[in-house]
């Protein structure tokens, strides 16, 4: 990991931090950096196994960030500023110890006030958040009440709060009286002071933690409400393969369509094990016994972890075998399921220096090529690994982030994500960008091509009808659809194919059908939509989110801090 960069983001980090809470540290906050998740992991700062979904952690009696670089610097950054907020608290509130929480003197502030402001200064708000809050505002029996708000929602619920507070409640920086918001100083000048939550905030922002809960209920309401006569529910316009009301998982992600179209491969945690199952891909509501287990994971040192967070699954062309990446005795690697017959070949690659690999391909005409973001010491790429040789080749080789991989239906590109930005006669920029863009890359000439060049995310490309088009998701109006382009007219406008609530998070496709993931009552399932969804891509430009029209990037660098 660029040791500079680390540098650079925590002091930037600090900066914004201090100004924003109004605090100085007053001890000096170590930071830990593996290059590694499955490295991470290992670490004896904390005593405790850091399974897949923790990102990093700040160790609470010395006061200790450690964070894993895992291939993204988007993610990297938004870590290193996350923990860093807790850091500050903990300096702040708890003295640098976890243990003065003990003393009566101290305020000791509930998770969502500790998450949710750490996800607020690291990443303010974007699409991801806003499709958790929508589908508790829209799809939720009630809205969740503060003591509701525990596991994940204690970061999405708490940094909607903090966006509330901010938004409606900073009155001072909303009539221009001040250049950045200053309520959150104000709030923790007063947790700092008083022994009492609810007193805390009487004195801050005038009104107690019940007050500030309904006050947030009415803000959620109207935010939220009017766009149901704008928007899709997603099970009015696509059909889903399983009966998520009776299925004993919540978490159904990355389906993968075989070259046929008749089988869908993809993770779920039915019954609280995460494993790979295939269903026919003509489901409809169909039951959990349909689902067919062909690997079960986390309970054996060959499958300990699936990289659900990074999935990726791919069929052989003769649709028999898939391939997935798995952490396998401490390492990660590739794996290739015979899914009729249950075997399962270890894919053991010679470089030494991968530390994480991601989302393979298999190459739908040369059966023994299969493309994969690979991580080693300080990047990501795209590497290319030849089954018969066992060649390994770095096919992109630079500093940019890459994900999303996937082959066009000749086999001769690949198509990815990246935030590489702008492409000017195949040269790059050499700084990050603050999004995604799409891109295709040349196995034979490596010759790169920007397909997209937009202010918006897009993830998730798919070449179908002999690659003239392309479907992808993109979060151009604040929420993640589907959208269509022409290969062939590059210039011409992508459409949107869908207008839902919530968001698509990931994607597979035929030249007949869509199956994608997506957010419905707290659950991810998958979901199906026909051919005529390519006919019907002629929607207008979908309605801007809300929280897009209203999205400010708050510089707390202009704060003067009361405390130092």
């Amino acid at each position: 990991v660029n040791a500079q960069y680390v540098a650079k983001e925590s002091n930037d980090a600090y900066n914004n931090i201090s100004n924003a809470i109004g605090w100085d540290l007053k001890n000096r906050v170590p930071i830990i950096i593996y290059n590694s998740h499955n490295d991470f992991q290992q670490t004896n700062v904390i005593d405790m196994y850091m399974p897949e979904g923790v990102g990093g952690v700040t160790e609470l009696y010395k006061n200790r960030v450690v964070i894993p670089y895992d291939g993204s610097h988007t993610q990297f950054r938004d870590v290193i500023h996350h923990e860093l907020v807790h850091a500050f608290i903990n300096d702040y509130l708890y003295k640098g110890n976890a243990m003065n929480m003990q003393d009566q003197a101290i305020t000791p502030i509930p998770l969502w006030m500790n998450e949710g402001l750490a996800e607020f200064l690291a990443i303010n708000w974007n699409s991801e958040s806003d499709m958790w809050i929508r589908d508790l505002v829209i799809n939720g029996e009630k809205l969740p009440t503060f003591n509701d708000l525990n596991g994940y929602l204690a970061y999405r619920g708490g940094q909607s709060i903090w966006k509330f507070l901010v938004e409606e409640l900073d009155t001072a920086y909303s009539k221009g009286h001040t250049l950045a918001p200053t309520i959150i100083s104000s709030i923790f000048q007063s947790v700092a002071s008083t022994s009492d939550l609810n007193s805390a905030f009487e004195n801050s922002i005038g009104m107690d933690v019940p007050e500030l809960e309904e006050s947030w209920h009415k803000y959620l309401k109207q935010e939220y409400w009017p766009d149901i006569n704008n928007r899709d529910y997603i099970k009015d316009i696509a059909s889903p393969l399983l009966d998520y009301k009776k299925l004993n998982a919540n978490y159904n992600i990355a389906p993968s369509v075989s070259p046929n179209g008749e089988k869908i491969a993809f993770y779920s945690n039915k019954n609280g094990i995460m494993s790979v199952y295939i269903v026919p891909s003509d489901c409809i509501k169909c039951k959990s016994g349909s689902m067919k287990r062909t690997l079960k994971g986390e309970m054996s040192i060959d499958f300990e972890e699936l990289h659900i967070l990074k999935p990726g699954i791919s069929w052989s062309k003769d649709n028999q075998k898939i391939i997935l990446a798995s952490k396998s005795k401490g390492k990660d690697a590739l794996f290739i399921i015979d899914t009729k017959t249950g075997e399962k070949e270890k894919i053991k690659l010679l470089d030494k220096d991968m530390k994480a690999i991601f989302q393979p391909a298999w190459n739908p005409i040369h059966d023994n090529l299969i493309a994969f973001i690979g991580c080693n010491n300080s990047q990501s790429d795209i590497y290319l690994y030849n089954l018969n040789t066992s060649e390994l080749i770095n096919l992109t080789n630079d500093i940019f982030t890459d994900k999303d991989v996937i082959w066009s239906a000749n086999g001769d590109h690949l198509l990815f994500s990246s935030d590489r930005g702008h492409i000017d006669n195949n040269n790059l920029s050499n700084t990050w960008q603050a999004q995604y863009d799409l891109y295709s890359i040349s196995i034979n000439s490596l010759n790169l091509e920007q397909l997209t060049d937009t202010d918006f995310n897009e993830h998730y490309p798919i070449s179908i009808k002999s690659d003239s088009s392309i479907i992808f998701i993109s979060d151009q109006n604040g929420i993640n659809n589907i959208y269509l382009m022409s290969v062939n007219d590059m210039q011409s406008t992508p459409s949107p194919i869908t207008n839902i609530f919530t968001g698509i998070t990931q994607l597979t496709a035929n030249d007949k059908n869509i199956f994608f993931t997506g957010l419905e009552n707290n659950k991810f399932g998958i979901y199906a939509l026909d051919s005529l969804a390519y006919k019907h891509s002629d929607k207008d430009t979908l309605q801007i989110a809300a929280w897009k029209n209203n999205f400010k990037q708050y510089d707390y660098s202009l704060i003067t801090k009361k405390n130092k």
